[in-house]
């Protein structure tokens, strides 16, 4: 099949679980940890089947280092992510932390020896102009800036410090054995989490009920899909165009953000005012633009 379909699907399933995630995180866990061990439990079902399969392409080498060093960088941007998500709207922190392509450009550049053209400088700027905007929360915004979006920008800079050290490891490893190594090593550290007790007993509660556990099995699967579908078009076509377009996702969440928020606000309840949707949508283009123009 062609890569554009599989980003098509990666930046949809992609948008699918974020607004999950905002639903579980600020609606069904009084704790984000408690979120982040059930949700990587769940995700034990299924990279055990692709480890299963892929089991013999694991060769002892540098791989298995820089997939650590980055499983910890992806340890951290999800405990970000999830705090942003908590007091953040969903398409307002999703658009930060599309700030991410400045910092992978600034880390190829102090790393990678690479330059910067004036087009991507001018991305660059795009973006942070894009990100400044998106935190911009109206006449009911409160005194003070809001923490989801240093979260957001934390997630976004471990992410990118994530992505450079994965790449990395890819000269030694097959992209699905990096995956399923480094969720193997990060693992341990989210279920280090349970020592909390409420962590425990929330966890507890979740594989417990029925109806808890079927959601959250869901919205693992819809990650599983996702980081699925990413590889395979990551695997088909150019890497810079399948960056590029996955850069597109805060537009699709705005859109899902706001027929929830119109149609089900029992669920995720977002200011949806023609203003503030038009103010959303200019910021959030400003940073898809300037995605696409630093990713080629």
């Amino acid at each position: 099949m062609s890569w554009i379909f599989y980003t098509f699907l990666a930046v949809n399933f992609f948008s699918i679980t974020n607004v999950f995630d905002k639903y579980f995180v600020s609606k069904k866990y009084k704790s984000i940890y408690s979120f982040a061990v059930v949700i990587n439990i769940v995700y034990l079902i299924f990279f055990a089947i692709v480890a299963f399969f892929i089991r013999n392409s694991f060769i002892l080498n540098l791989g298995l280092l820089w997939t650590f060093i980055a499983s910890m960088a992806y340890f951290l941007m999800w405990i970000f992510w999830w705090k942003a998500l908590t007091t953040g709207e969903v398409s307002r922190v999703i658009a930060i932390f599309f700030t991410n392509p400045i910092f992978n450009a600034l880390l190829a550049v102090f790393f990678l020896k690479e330059s910067l053209s004036v087009f991507k400088w001018l991305a660059i700027i795009l973006i942070v102009v894009g990100a400044i905007m998106s935190t911009w929360e109206g006449k009911k915004a409160k005194q003070g800036i809001n923490r989801a979006y240093i979260f957001a920008l934390l997630a976004a800079l471990f992410s990118s410090i994530g992505n450079v050290l994965s790449k990395q490891a890819m000269l030694y490893w097959q992209p699905l054995t990096v995956q399923v190594v480094g969720y193997l090593v990060a693992l341990p550290l989210f279920l280090l989490l349970l020592v909390n007790k409420q962590v425990s007993i929330e966890a507890k509660k979740t594989f417990t009920n029925f109806r808890s556990f079927l959601l959250i099995l869901l919205r693992g699967f819809m990650g599983f899909l996702a980081i699925c579908s990413f590889t395979l078009s990551v695997g088909a076509g150019p890497v810079s165009l399948v960056v590029a377009l996955n850069g597109t996702q805060p537009l699709l969440i705005l859109v899902y953000s706001t027929l929830i928020s119109r149609f089900f606000p029992k669920y995720i309840k977002e200011e949806i005012s023609k203003s503030v949707l038009l103010f959303k949508a200019v910021a959030i283009l400003l940073i898809a633009s300037g995605a696409v123009i630093i990713s080629l």
